[in-house]
């Protein structure tokens, strides 16, 4: 908390007005960077704690799987995604932000390019790989979001068996292992489950 270090070091600053310079510059240094130390650490979260921000929603409409909005996105998809509020409804693109979108990577000569939202598939970008991206909110530590594909809709390749899962610090990305060249089509998605 800011405002919390703020008025200690503002407190140690007065009491230490009968000190020398020096003891006085020290002790100052060594608080401040006390405060920013404490000011720096992570938020850490659990679902009860995180709708509990949300006094309006009480009752069923507080559980993970209710939609108390009717926008089709659970409780439960806004807690683990990045800044989703779930008494705000997704109206516009910034409030979509952190959901998964499907994004594209080609992979020539074994080099993969940038993430792109390209999508004509020919070609040399018939090598390319389909890519989930989605936004997770930092500190959640209990559940995971583990991503999953398929060319089918029948069977599913789950985790590191059928994705390659990286982040560039703010997204995290998860990318099929099968190009178009073996998979014509791709179907992937995100699935939460409780941290066991």
């Amino acid at each position: 908390d800011r405002s919390g270090c703020a008025g200690v070091f503002a407190g140690k600053r007065v009491r230490s007005n009968s000190r020398s310079g020096a003891m006085r510059k020290a002790s100052l240094i060594a608080l401040l960077i006390l405060c920013l130390c404490v000011a720096s650490q992570a938020q850490t979260w659990t679902y009860s704690t995180w709708i509990a921000q949300y006094p309006s929603l009480s009752g069923s409409d507080a559980l993970p799987a209710s939609q108390p909005l009717h926008d089709g996105i659970p409780n439960l998809v806004k807690y683990v995604l990045y800044g989703m509020d779930p008494t705000v409804p997704l109206v516009s693109a910034t409030s979509r932000d952190p959901m998964p979108v499907q994004r594209w990577q080609t992979d020539v000569s074994g080099s993969f390019g940038a993430v792109t939202t390209t999508t004509a598939v020919s070609g040399t970008n018939a090598h390319a790989h389909a890519v989930l991206r989605w936004r997770p909110r930092a500190g959640v530590t209990d559940y995971r979001v583990i991503p999953k594909g398929t060319n089918d809709l029948q069977h599913w390749f789950w985790g590191a068996s059928g994705c390659v899962i990286f982040t560039d610090g703010t997204y995290n990305y998860a990318r099929s292992r099968s190009n178009f060249l073996v998979w014509k089509k791709v179907f992937m998605s995100l699935q939460v489950e409780p941290v066991q």
